[in-house]
């Protein structure tokens, strides 16, 4: 599976500063004009957003990166029960209603059996977080977890995420850092 070559594009472009804490030290797989994305075990895909404001190019290149994961790891991914998803989106504090409407979309028509949750973790004023708590409510009724976590390194620690090793070569298809 290819990437769109708009992702491709302003990923090379990228104005973003380095991934914050705790993916910092993190080993760097994919950076991308919007933010970064790793790669981990047990089957699981970390997001997080570089910019305060969420965009259709933002939804656009999290959705390519999430497709592109399922399509090179998909026996991984079976094992594990689907994939988990945790989105790092502690820096957004406003999105465009488009990019919303392409994330739950996107949510809504994938195959729910290739993903067992979803982790959002954000810093949300009132609106944002009654937005998100009915999104995870309408993703729960698909039988999936969904969950908004406040704090990353517990979430971390909750589900056994640990820090990816390098990138491997079957996943470079990806531009990496």
């Amino acid at each position: 599976m290819q990437l769109e070559r708009s992702t491709i594009d302003a990923m090379a472009a990228s104005p973003c500063p380095g991934p914050a804490a705790p993916f910092a030290t993190w080993p760097k797989h994919w950076r991308q004009s919007t933010g970064f994305a790793w790669y981990t075990q047990p089957a699981v895909l970390v997001t997080q957003a570089a910019h305060a404001h969420a965009t259709v190019e933002a939804a656009v290149n999290a959705i390519n990166v999430i497709n592109f994961v399922l399509a090179k790891r998909e026996a991984d991914i079976s094992a594990a029960g689907g994939l988990l998803i945790l989105h790092d989106w502690r820096l957004v504090t406003s999105w465009d209603a488009d990019a919303r409407r392409h994330l739950m979309n996107r949510a809504r028509t994938h195959d729910k059996r290739l993903v067992r949750g979803v982790l959002v973790a954000m810093t949300v004023n009132p609106i944002l977080g009654a937005c998100l708590q009915t999104a995870c409510m309408l993703y729960s009724l698909g039988r999936k977890h969904m969950e908004i976590v406040r704090d990353v390194p517990a979430a971390l620690l909750k589900y056994q995420i640990v820090a990816p090793r390098l990138l491997s070569p079957d996943l470079r298809e990806l531009p990496s850092l």
